[in-house]
């Protein structure tokens, strides 16, 4: 048998209309909560909403709403700062990744002080402040993975902090919540979602426990994900497509991502493309280009993907007509990539090991290429 393990949250509330249980989850002591949410959210009324459910159970609180979106390591060392001084209890995280891979690299700083470079070199070795988790929107996953996204400006890509003191001590799981998520932010998170549990389920880690997130998760993004973006107030899809993103992240704290999103932390890191975005424009095509290392898998994939069991030759079909009629951009260029970029994306791609080496097919240089020319 392979030896595999598998982290989670403390506790998880699903529901709708759950955000308003927040007070079961809530830590007693002598100093401020923290609700750390981005413009976006305050803008909608639901960062005041929390905050009032907040202090309504008798706690203070404080609301930080400055999360800058696919944050620097700067950023969020200036977010620290910023904070320092503020005898922080508790962090409730309310948005989506860049929002809570913040609060996980915070938690730690309001323990140790120490700078997110320094977190870099030395990954947290004890708990830091406790955190709850509210996603905002059904993508990252964070809230159920032990890694924080932060981008490297001198390097141009990204980079994973990653500890098993970054699960939170609680999520709660609310799909009013992303009933106003815009259709452009349900398709990117979406697909990124789908990422998650696909990269997972054929990554050179899987398992038990990440196969069978990996598999509820497919069925529920394949058959959610394009009603979530047509009926945005249909919660029923709504609530799959959290789920899902929530079981991602699940896979990718047991199991974890490989070639697709190796080849987007350059586009992120320099072009500054949105995550979901870059893993969207690279999913058919990744897909596709390993297809002969993962044939015993895709049967299972069509499956979950409707297709049937005997379906596995139309997957890569299915996943391009997808992005398709989600908006997604088929190719770099609209976002400034040129052929001159590609050599370094190449190497920067290739150099991130953690996550090529999880590929099921070893993918040299030139394979890379190869990749990135098609979607040019």
């Amino acid at each position: 048998m392979k030896e595999f393990g598998f982290l989670a949250p403390g506790k998880v509330i699903f529901g709708a209309g759950t955000t308003k249980r927040i007070s079961e989850v809530l830590t007693e002591g002598d100093g401020v909560i923290l609700l750390l949410t981005d413009k976006g959210i305050e803008g909608t009324g639901l960062a005041a909403d929390v905050a009032g459910l907040i202090e309504a159970s008798g706690h203070r609180v404080f609301t930080f709403a400055d999360v800058p979106a696919e944050p620097y390591l700067e950023d969020v060392d200036r977010v620290y700062t910023a904070l320092t001084g503020s005898k922080v209890v508790q962090i409730v995280a309310l948005g989506g990744g860049s929002v809570m891979d913040t609060a996980k690299l915070l938690s730690i700083q309001f323990s140790t002080g120490e700078s997110v470079n320094s977190l870099r070199e030395n990954p947290p070795s004890r708990r830091g402040v406790p955190m709850v988790m509210i996603p905002t929107t059904a993508g990252t996953g964070s809230e159920s993975t032990p890694n924080s996204i932060i981008a490297l400006k001198k390097e141009q890509t990204k980079t994973a902090v990653i500890s098993p003191w970054f699960l939170p001590d609680a999520v709660i799981l609310d799909p009013e919540n992303t009933r106003s998520l815009p259709a452009k932010l349900t398709a990117a998170g979406g697909l990124d979602t789908l990422c998650h549990l696909m990269e997972c389920y054929v990554s050179a880690k899987r398992n038990p426990h990440s196969d069978m997130m990996a598999e509820r998760g497919m069925e529920l993004a394949f058959s959610s994900l394009t009603r979530a973006f047509h009926h945005g107030d249909d919660m029923e899809a709504r609530g799959n497509m959290l789920l899902a993103s929530y079981y991602g992240g699940a896979c990718i704290a047991s199991s974890g991502t490989m070639a697709i999103h190796g080849m987007s932390y350059p586009l992120g890191g320099k072009f500054r493309v949105p995550h979901g975005v870059s893993n969207a424009i690279l999913l058919e095509p990744v897909f596709r280009y390993i297809s002969s290392s993962i044939e015993d898998l895709l049967p299972r994939i069509a499956d979950c993907a409707g297709l049937g069991i005997n379906g596995g030759g139309k997957v890569m079909d299915l996943l391009k007509s997808m992005v398709q009629e989600l908006g997604i951009p088929s190719t770099m260029s609209v976002f400034g990539v040129a052929e001159a970029d590609l050599n370094y994306m190449v190497e920067s791609a290739y150099g991130n090991r953690r996550l090529m080496d999880n590929t099921p097919m070893d993918l040299s240089k030139e394979d890379i290429r190869r990749i990135y020319m098609e979607v040019l």
